[in-house]
């Protein structure tokens, strides 16, 4: 309780979490009639906090994807981590924790990769789809990027839909994407291309059948679509859920399976298109 007030919510959320009309906020995790966690927020602050500690989801790491930025941050991170302990401590209060965490999963390949390396085949449709591999160059003490017969590029200076992929590539790499911990991606269409967005959905999928549990949020008719046909084509339609969050007529917002039906998911989606195309 008092971690998820200190590290969750004044850090990860910056102090708001609950709706702005002031509501409590209630969050429950079940799993059949078995309740996992409940937990009660008011006024951003934690009053009620349970869970079962001895289910192995509580167990599990958690990767959060939120940006590809962090790859860019890495550098200065480094120097974070040769800091004092006191200004360490300044520091990680300043920044978003998922960010800290990934460049601390990025760290633990400085010099070689993980002897275990998971799923090393799909390291090798990354690397085919970006044509090119991340390294750790230890006299920059950051990470380049390298193609066949080209000069290396600082991993600053490439472009955003290349890092995305690259960040997998470093996760797999350093062994935090496993069956024992979760995957969380959020919005990856953001910074790619809707070849590659359909070509990102298609790794997600073989990460999935691979064990890997993963979480996804999305906007991007494209990404869904690739994600329950390369489900299909794999063979692995029962790891699939998908889910369509939208606002009730109290304003508070539900989600619908829709995993066997798209429809209503991809109807919202063209409705601002064909807006554009009504008042053009």
């Amino acid at each position: 309780k008092k971690y998820f007030n200190s590290e969750i919510i004044k850090i990860l959320f910056d102090g708001q979490i609950n709706s702005f009309s002031g509501q409590k906020l209630e969050i429950s995790f079940t799993q059949g009639v078995s309740i996992l966690l409940n937990m009660s927020i008011e006024n951003n602050e934690v009053i009620n906090f349970n869970y079962d500690s001895k289910n192995p989801i509580f167990q599990t790491d958690s990767t959060i994807i939120d940006s590809p930025i962090a790859l860019s941050l890495n550098g200065f991170f480094s120097l974070f981590n040769r800091s004092s302990s006191r200004s360490r401590g300044r520091i990680r209060r300043s920044f978003p924790l998922q960010y800290m965490d990934l460049t601390e999963k990025f760290s633990e390949i400085d010099g070689s990769p993980s002897p275990i390396i998971s799923n090393p085949e799909i390291l090798e449709e990354i690397k085919k789809i970006i044509n090119g591999t991340v390294e750790y160059n230890r006299n920059r003490r950051t990470f380049s990027f390298s193609r066949p017969n080209q000069v290396e590029i600082n991993i600053s200076n490439l472009a955003t839909g290349i890092k995305s992929f690259v960040v997998l590539q470093l996760l797999l790499l350093s062994g935090n994407i496993n069956p024992h911990s979760i995957l969380r991606i959020d919005e990856p269409e953001i910074h790619l291309h809707p070849k590659w967005e359909i070509e990102y959905a298609r790794i997600i999928v073989e990460l999935s059948k691979a064990g890997i549990p993963i979480i996804i949020s999305t906007h991007s008719p494209y990404f869904i679509k690739a994600l329950t046909v390369y489900s299909k084509n794999y063979q692995i339609t029962e790891n699939i859920k998908v889910y369509y969050g939208k606002a009730n007529e109290s304003g508070l917002t539900t989600f619908d399976d829709i995993t066997l039906n798209l429809q209503p998911f991809l109807i919202t989606l063209s409705e601002p298109m064909q807006q554009l195309f009504l008042d053009s």
